[in-house]
């Protein structure tokens, strides 16, 4: 393994295998650092993108977004960050300490971590409020649904009644009609005997002695 141009030897305190670890260390955090940045800034200001990276991170069965310094350390995977940045270089776990021996780095990785962090939380909460809005307008939508529908059903109703009043008024009269048919039909059938008796009663014979 070739040593990094920019790593200088230190006869006698380490060897240059020691160096190259180091460097090579330091430039995974670095670029762990640099995929953060631009995620924040291509997503800090874009709220739908934002929207995006909080669903894809929400849904990802492993770590692929750190928020916190343990998850810093595990972090390499990028596949939600592909769908942000081009050019995503291979990142790797940080090892115990190796943080902790670059303080700037550190420091920058706190800061960062914190504005990742306060970004997909402000998503959430703005995904909340957003469903929260969408489940008042769908309960207004189907509040009134439920207006029209018992609008409907008193309409209905009242029509129901009318029909039921005017039925009862037509079998009143057809009971009526009914009663002075009989009555009718009754006093013509006597009518018609009493005629028939009395064309019978015409007919027979006068006795002799008239």
């Amino acid at each position: 393994m070739k040593m990094p141009k920019n790593v200088k030897k230190k006869v006698g305190r380490k060897p240059a295998s020691a160096y190259v670890a180091e460097e090579c260390a330091r430039q995974n955090i670095v670029s762990k650092l640099e995929l953060l940045q631009k995620i924040i800034d291509y997503c800090g200001k874009d709220e739908k993108e934002l929207g995006r990276l909080t669903t894809l991170v929400s849904s990802a069965p492993t770590l692929v977004l750190p928020v916190s310094l343990r998850q810093f350390h595990n972090w390499c995977d990028t596949r939600v960050v592909n769908s942000f940045v081009d050019e995503v270089p291979v990142i790797r776990r940080i090892g115990n300490g190796t943080l902790s021996k670059n303080a700037e780095l550190r420091t920058k990785a706190d800061k960062l971590l914190a504005v990742i962090a306060d970004m997909l939380r402000r998503a959430s909460s703005s995904e909340q409020a957003s469903d929260e809005e969408r489940t008042s307008r769908e309960l207004k939508k189907a509040r009134k649904h439920v207006k029209t529908l018992e609008d409907a059903l008193i309409s209905l109703r009242l029509q129901i009644n009318g029909v039921t009043r005017e039925r009862d008024t037509i079998e009143r009269k057809y009971e009526t009609l009914k009663k002075n048919f009989r009555r009718e039909l009754d006093l013509a059938m006597k009518e018609e005997v009493g005629a028939r008796a009395a064309n019978i009663s015409n007919l027979r014979p006068k006795s002799r002695s008239q």
